[in-house]
């Protein structure tokens, strides 16, 4: 694409990055869980034991 239509290939990729792109912070991680109902310490205590893997210290707070 980028070598027929310039401009829709450099709209697409801004949009891409503006979406996809953000930089995720451990404090986004924290009340990210926390939003399930999770204390924060205990939060990012399962963060840090999982090396900030949101998935991970979800299951392990949910008891998997």
């Amino acid at each position: 694409m980028y070598k027929y239509d310039r401009k829709m290939f450099e709209y697409t990729a801004r949009t891409w990055t503006e979406n996809f792109a953000k930089e995720v912070t451990q404090e986004d991680k924290i009340k990210q869980l926390m939003e399930m109902g999770f204390d924060a310490e205990i939060c990012k205590e399962a963060l840090q034991r999982y090396d900030w893997d949101v998935s991970l210290a979800t299951n392990f707070l949910l008891g998997g």
